[in-house]
């Protein structure tokens, strides 16, 4: 299929933070005196808006409010996901898209200056034609960014994403959308939305005239 452009989420999607947001959860819980999740209920859980999810996987917000534990989350995430790596052969996709001339782009409930600064600390900043990210810590939704998109960029897109709620920003885009079962939401999560899952993100490439 023929593509105006490819828009990718970001973490879950390009970036393998996984192990690392499970293991803030846990850490999360464990400061109000609360059980750990194991991952299979975390892949289960997980989704936005986030303060949802956090109430689902136990979080109680009379002890510690939600914009407390966002400063807690991203202190400790922007420390450690310097460890996390990119998920397998996504320069070797990035680099094949950008040769065939599809312009590419990031859409992330991210705040946006942490985006940037990770896109350029994993040496794939200069692919992308536009990154489109957060003004805030919160991560409540990206659908008004998919909207400012859509409106300012006619044609066919592909959306590609990892959770359900990224398969909801495809619908918004009117893209073809793809969500990976390599990251935060699973398999069977997933499959509740669409058919259309991938077990890696470079499985795209098949895809893609």
């Amino acid at each position: 299929m023929h593509y105006d452009g490819v828009i990718f989420d970001f973490n879950g999607t390009l970036l393998n933070d996984v192990d690392l947001c499970f293991q803030l959860l846990n850490e999360l819980l464990a400061l109000q005196g609360k059980k750990p999740v194991s991952k299979e209920l975390y892949l289960k859980t997980f989704g936005f808006p986030i303060k949802d999810y956090y109430l689902k996987a136990g979080i109680d917000f009379s002890m510690h409010s939600f914009e407390e534990l966002a400063v807690i989350f991203h202190n400790e995430y922007n420390k450690r996901s310097i460890n996390c790596l990119l998920y397998p052969k996504i320069i070797e996709l990035l680099e094949s898209l950008k040769k065939r001339q599809i312009p590419l782009y990031v859409l992330s409930a991210s705040k946006k200056e942490t985006l940037i600064n990770q896109l350029r600390f994993y040496k794939i900043y200069d692919y992308f034609d536009d990154i489109m990210g957060l003004d805030n810590n919160h991560a409540y939704s990206k659908e008004s960014l998919a909207v400012e998109f859509k409106n300012n960029n006619p044609g066919h897109y592909l959306y590609v994403g990892d959770t359900d709620h990224d398969y909801e920003i495809g619908t918004i885009l009117k893209a073809d959308t793809f969500l990976v079962a390599c990251g935060h939401q699973s398999k069977e999560h997933l499959l509740e939305s669409t058919k259309q899952v991938l077990n890696d993100t470079y499985d795209i490439i098949h895809y893609i005239k």
